[in-house]
């Protein structure tokens, strides 16, 4: 889901697993969500994620509609 309002962007990405289903660990290489929020905090937002009650997990990014100037 993607919705725009006056000042965010907000990007919300859900994976409805079944709870009786366990996600398998060992295939990445640990560093996407860390990346993702480095990323995205580098333009002025935020990203949460983990899992959700009855099973699958949520990711949801607010971004700014104008990034901030560089520091210098």
């Amino acid at each position: 889901v993607v919705r725009g309002g006056l000042e965010t962007l907000t990007v919300e990405v859900a994976n409805a697993a079944a709870a009786h289903e366990i996600a398998v660990a060992g295939f990445g290489t640990g560093t996407g969500l860390q990346g993702l929020r480095e990323r995205v905090g580098a333009c002025g937002g935020i990203v949460d994620a983990g899992p959700v009650p009855g099973g699958g997990w949520l990711l949801c990014a607010q971004l700014p509609r104008r990034v901030p100037a560089p520091s210098a």
